[in-house]
Order: structure tokens, then C-alpha cells, then sequence
């Protein structure tokens, strides 16, 4: 009897596991890239070689995605921020944290630290993080910028101002 109490309970105990555990958990994945995604970076005053106060537009389209979950095929990241910056601050580490607003599957908010450099005439700009809340929650971040990086370069050095950039952009987001 004693043993029949003991499968029973192991039995419930097992069955409580796995409706804890959501079936999604596991295929939370989106993918998104190639020439039809990309970030335009707008700069208030232009971006110089010397820090300034300045306001920063960030408008990222993320298209042509692959997703389990199929509102997640395409969405947008448009956020705002004044700070000081300056050409050579492009290339510095920080902490950002912005929405992805999918098409037809909510948001993401992401939390990631960003890094850049220049290698072989390319700005590469990279974003670690996780979801921390919404769509996706809980899964890992990886993002990817390029660009040429002539523009970038003549700034720093103090040769020209930057107005803006575009960067194609390459999105993974991954179920722990």
C-alpha cells in the first residue's frame, strides 16, 4: 500500500512538472537579417569629434524574419535618447535597454551591452543581452550592426560631421 502511495504521488509529481513547463519554452526563437533589415541612427546636432549635448534617434526595421511564433516576422525598435556623444563615443561599451514591437506578437524588451569597432574598413557594432520582459522572456539577444567605416574614421579625426547613419543589421534571439 505504502508503495502504491509512493507511485502515485511520484506519478502527480511528474505530472505537475511538465504542465509547469511551457511547451514553448524550448522553440521561442526569432531570426532576422539581410539586406532588408537595417538601423538609421540620426544625430541632433551632427556628431563631431568633440563631445557635445546631443539627441539620438534610433529607428531599427527588423524584417525578412524566421520565428516559431509566426506575429514575429517582422518588427521595429524606434527609441530616443539626449546625452553628450561624440564620434569617438561610437566606439565605446554601455548598457541600453529598448522594445522590439513585432507585427503581430506584442514586444520585446531587450537589455543588452553594446560594443563596437572598426576592423578591415567595417564599424561593427554588437548588442549581448536578454528579453527581459514580454515576447520572448528570458531569451538570449545577440545583434548585430555593420557599416563602412570611412565616415566614422574622418569624424573621429576631426575631418567631417555626422549627421546620421544606416547600418544593416542581423537579430538572434535564442531560448536558453
Amino acid at each position: 500500500m505504502t508503495r502504491l502511495r509512493t507511485l502515485a504521488g511520484l506519478a502527480l509529481l511528474g505530472a505537475a512538472v511538465l504542465t509547469a513547463t511551457p511547451a514553448h519554452a524550448a522553440t521561442n526563437e526569432v531570426t532576422c537579417g539581410g539586406t532588408s533589415s537595417g538601423n538609421t541612427i540620426s544625430y541632433s546636432p551632427s556628431l563631431t569629434a568633440a563631445s557635445q549635448q546631443t539627441g539620438i534617434t534610433y529607428r531599427t526595421m527588423y524584417r525578412g524574419c524566421s520565428s516559431s511564433d509566426p506575429g514575429a516576422r517582422s518588427g521595429i525598435a524606434v527609441h530616443t535618447r539626449d546625452r553628450q556623444y561624440s564620434c569617438p563615443a561610437l566606439l565605446s561599451t554601455e548598457s541600453l535597454a529598448y522594445d522590439i514591437d513585432w507585427m503581430y506578437a506584442g514586444t520585446s524588451s531587450v537589455q543588452v551591452t553594446r560594443t563596437a569597432s572598426i576592423s578591415g574598413g567595417v564599424l561593427t557594432v554588437q548588442h549581448y543581452g536578454y528579453v527581459a520582459s514580454g515576447t520572448f522572456a528570458g531569451s538570449t539577444v545577440y545583434e548585430r550592426h555593420t557599416m563602412p567605416a570611412g565616415e566614422i574614421q574622418k569624424c573621429i579625426a576631426g575631418s567631417t560631421n555626422i549627421p546620421s547613419t544606416f547600418m544593416t543589421v542581423t537579430l538572434t534571439i535564442s531560448a536558453i
